[in-house]
C-alpha cells in the first residue's frame, strides 16, 4: 500500500474508540448450504446472530466463518430499533477474516472505528465483549502463552480463566483492552478453558492487504520439516553441533514459495533472523515461543522471508519471495465458504467429491463411521493435489433401482477408473460416462479391485424415472 494513501485514510477517520459499544454491530446472517449427502438437494436457511466491529468507514471486520453461504445479511447496533442491509466486500477464508459494507447513515452515526491493539495479549487486562440486545456484555478474561498456530493464518490458541455459560460463546466475540480491539475469538472449548482467536497480527496483516483496493490473500509455505530435538545421531551426520536448534527439511511442496530455494535435506536454522530451537519453536515478541510458520505468514504477498539455513556443512542464507495461496493447494480443500458441492448420478450410483463438509455429516464420529479409506484420506487431507489429480471423486450411495441391482450396498469407495480411464477429477468421470457408447457397458473400478458394471443403454432408458422417483432435479453439478 502506498504511503500516500495510509495517510489519506487515517486523517479521514474520527477519533478511536474507548467504549466497545460505539464500534460494534451485531450482524444477523441468513445462510443456505446445499445438503453434502443429497447434493442436488438445498439446505435449509440458517439465521445466526454474530458480531461486527467498525475498523473502516462503513467496513466491520468479522470472521469469514461466519459469513459462509450467505444469502442475506442486515446489522444493527445499540439503541437502533431496525436492522439495515449490508453486503460482503472481501472475504477472506484462509484468514478467516471479512470486511462487510454498510454506508447507512442511521447506522454509522455516532459510531467510531476501533485502534488495534499492540500485538501480545499475555499480561494485559483484557475483556471479552457481546452485545445482547441493547445491552453490551463484558466479561474479564486473562489469557495464558499460546499454545499454537492454526491454519494459514495469524490465529492462535490460547489458554484461559473465563467462565462462560451463555450458548455460542467464543463465535466472533471481540477481545478489547483499553477500548482497542486485541482480536476476534471464534472458538471456545469450556472443557479445555481454551479459545482460538485471531490476533492484533492477523488482523493487521489482512487489513494492510486489502486498504490498497486489492484482495491479495495469504501467502503459501507449506515446508514439511521434522525436529532434531533428542536425535544426536542425525545431528552428527549433519555436522550440527548437538547443543544447537534447527529442523530437518523433510519435504518442499512444488506449490510452497519456498520450492526451488529450499532443498531435501537442509535444516532450517533462522526465519527473518529468528533462531528456530530444535523443535521448530522461535520465540517471538507477540506470543513467546511459537511455530516458526508465524513469523512466515506475517507477511504479505510479494515480500521477502530470509531462511538461515545448513547445506552441505554451510550455513547459508536464502531469500523466498513469498507467492499468494493457490486457489486449490490441497486435495481436499482446507475451506469451503461458497459454492456447490459437486457431483454426478450415474444409473442411481451417487458421486461426489471427497470434502470436509462431507466427513462432516458424521459430526465428530466420522472417523468411525466412514470407510477407513476415505478416513486415510482425510487424516491426509493437507497433502497437495498431485500432479494431474484435481479430486478424489468418491461413491457416495446408491439409490436402488433395477438398473444397479447387485450394487446396492456399495458405497464411500475412491473410484479409480471408467472403461480403463484413471479418474482424476469429477469431470473425468462425467466425461467417461458421457463417452461409453450405446450398446456398451461401463465398468467402473473402484480402489481395492471392486468392479460395477452398468449396461449404458438401460442407465439411459431409467434415468428419468430414476430421477423422479429420487426428486433429482440436475443429474451432475461441476466445478
Amino acid at each position: 500500500m502506498r504511503w500516500w494513501l495510509a495517510l489519506l485514510l487515517l486523517l479521514s477517520m474520527p477519533l478511536m474508540a474507548k467504549d466497545p459499544s460505539q464500534s460494534m454491530v451485531t450482524l444477523r446472517v441468513t445462510s443456505q448450504d446445499h445438503d453434502h449427502y443429497s447434493p442436488w438437494v438445498r439446505g435449509r436457511e440458517q439465521t445466526e446472530f454474530f458480531h461486527g466491529f467498525l475498523i473502516r468507514p462503513g467496513l466491520f471486520l468479522t470472521t469469514a466463518a461466519e459469513l459462509a453461504h450467505h444469502q442475506h445479511i442486515t446489522l444493527t447496533k445499540i439503541g437502533m430499533n431496525r436492522r439495515v442491509p449490508a453486503t460482503v466486500q472481501v472475504m477472506d477464508e484462509d484468514a478467516n477474516l471479512a470486511l462487510v459494507k454498510c454506508e447507512d447513515p442511521a447506522l454509522l452515526e455516532g459510531m467510531v472505528p476501533l485502534e488495534i491493539g499492540p500485538d501480545r495479549l499475555e499480561g494485559l487486562e483484557l475483556e471479552i465483549c457481546r452485545l445482547e440486545g441493547d445491552a453490551l456484555l463484558r466479561q474479564p478474561v486473562h489469557f495464558l502463552e499460546p499454545s499454537g498456530i492454526f491454519s494459514l493464518h495469524n490465529a492462535f490458541r490460547y489458554a484461559c480463566d473465563l467462565s462462560v455459560t451463555t450458548s455460542g460463546a467464543g463465535w466472533a466475540e471481540g477481545i478489547f483492552h483499553d477500548g482497542m480491539l486485541m482480536g476476534i475469538s471464534y472458538n471456545y472449548n469450556g472443557k479445555t478453558k481454551e479459545m482460538r482467536i485471531i490476533s492484533p497480527v492477523g488482523i493487521r496483516r489482512f487489513l494492510e492487504d486489502v486498504d490498497d483496493g486489492r484482495h491479495d490473500g495469504m501467502v503459501y509455505s507449506n515446508l514439511y520439516t521434522k525436529n532434531l530435538y533428542h536425535r544426536p545421531h542425525l545431528r552428527s551426520k549433519l555436522g550440527l553441533p548437538q547443543e544447537g536448534g534447527g529442523v530437518f527439511v523433510a519435504k518442499v511442496p512444488r506449490l510452497s514459495s519456498e520450492y526451488g530455494l529450499v532443498k531435501v535435506g537442509d535444516v532450517l536454522l533462522t526465519v527473518d533472523g529468528y533462531p528456530l530451537n530444535s523443535r521448530g519453536k522461535v520465540n517471538w515478541e507477540p506470543t513467546g515461543p511459537i511455530d516458526f510458520e508465524a513469523i512466515i505468514f506475517r507477511h504479505q504477498v510479494g515480500e521477502v522471508v530470509e531462511m538461515g539455513l545448513f547445506r552441505d556443512g554451510k550455513p547459508m542464507v536464502v531469500k523466498v519471495p513469498l507467492r499468494a495461496m493457490p486457489e486449490r493447494p490441497y486435495l481436499i480443500p482446507q475451506y469451503q465458504y461458497e459454492g456447490r458441492p459437486s457431483y454426478v448420478v450415474y444409473g442411481g450410483m451417487v458421486f461426489q467429491v471427497l470434502t470436509r463438509k462431507f466427513s462432516r455429516l458424521w459430526n465428530n464420529k466420522w472417523p468411525t463411521s466412514i470407510h477407513r479409506n476415505l478416513v486415510y484420506r482425510m487424516d491426509n487431507a493437507h497433502i497437495e493435489a498431485e500432479e494431474g489429480r484435481v479430486d478424489h471423486v468418491i461413491l457416495n450411495r446408491v439409490l436402488p433401482a433395477k438398473v444397479n441391482v447387485g450394487y446396492q450396498d456399495l458405497r464411500q469407495r475412491v473410484v479409480e477408473s471408467v472403461n480403463g480411464k484413471a479418474i482424476l477429477s469429477i469431470a473425468d468421470l462425467k466425461g467417461a460416462f458421457d463417452a461409453a457408447q450405446a450398446g456398451s457397458y461401463v465398468e467402473i473400478v473402484f480402489e481395492g479391485g471392486i468392479r460395477v458394471v452398468l449396461s449404458v443403454d438401460e442407465v439411459k432408458a431409467t434415468q428419468a424415472s430414476l430421477f423422479e422417483t429420487y426428486n433429482i432435479k440436475e443429474g451432475h453439478h461441476l466445478p
